[in-house]
Parts: structure tokens; C-alpha cells; sequence
């Protein structure tokens, strides 16, 4: 009976001692790549900044509401918006690459069938985060906000 009480200690510390984390596999850098999808490229400078931004219905064009959606890369994707009878229509679209200094955000549309009279007048744009409002090579600042 003994000897069965031994084994049992035994076997449960061998068990609990393979329990918890390895000093590899804790680290800071081995949490972070854990949540990362493999391949994607994660660019520092966009952290706080990636996400959609829109302007409202009816401040670039008739009831048109312009939305970029910037990746944690860089990457960004820019659609002229309007409402329909059940949802919202993409009317226009575009992507592009988007640079950040300070508070500034800008960003370059890459020519392509979906781009037309509005994104054109976007077709290089900046965000000011400071001040919520967008420019673009046509057009002058509208108000811009972070969803």
C-alpha cells in the first residue's frame, strides 16, 4: 500500500512539472508571434491608426460617404459609398499604400477599373489626425473620423 502511495506522489509531480509554460516559449516576442497570422506583415507605425475611417453621408459627393480601411501593414483600401434601398452600394473602389508621420496620415490610390470622378479627386490624400479631416489632390478638407 505504500509503495502504491509512492508511485502516485511520483506520478502526479512528474505530471504537474510538465504543466505551465517553458522559459522559450513565455517570452515576449513568443506571445506576440502567437497572435500573428503567419505572413502577415505587421507595420508599428499603424498601430492606433489601422482601422476604418469615414466621413459622413453627404460630405464629398451628394449622399456619398467616402471609407478607407487601412491594414496594420500599410495596405489600405478606399470605396465611395452609397446608401441603397437595403444597404449601403459601393460605387467606387481603389487600394493603395499609406505612409504616417506624426499626425498625418497619406496615401496614394493606385489607378485601376473601380477608380473614377470621386476617388480621383482622392487620388493622393492625407489624414490629420489631429484635426479629423482629410484632403485630398482635388478636394478640400472634410471631416474625417476613426469607427
Amino acid at each position: 500500500m505504500r509503495d502504491h502511495a509512492i508511485l502516485t506522489a511520483i506520478t502526479a509531480a512528474v505530471l504537474l512539472a510538465g504543466c505551465g509554460s517553458d522559459a522559450q516559449s513565455d517570452t515576449p516576442a513568443a506571445r506576440q508571434n502567437d497572435t500573428q497570422a503567419p505572413g502577415v506583415t505587421v507595420d508599428r507605425t499603424f498601430i492606433g491608426t489601422a482601422g476604418r475611417w469615414s466621413t459622413a453621408p453627404g460630405t464629398i459627393s451628394g449622399d456619398n460617404r467616402l471609407v478607407i480601411d487601412i491594414a496594420s501593414n500599410g495596405r489600405f483600401t478606399a470605396d465611395v459609398r452609397t446608401q441603397g434601398t437595403n444597404a449601403e452600394a459601393i460605387i467606387e473602389s481603389g487600394k493603395g499604400a499609406a505612409t504616417k508621420e506624426g499626425d498625418r496620415i497619406s496615401g496614394t490610390i493606385e489607378e485601376g477599373p473601380g477608380v473614377h470622378e470621386i476617388l480621383e479627386g482622392y487620388s493622393r490624400w492625407t489624414i490629420d489626425t489631429a484635426t479629423g479631416n482629410i484632403t485630398g489632390t482635388q478636394s478640400g478638407a472634410v471631416p474625417i473620423s476613426k469607427e
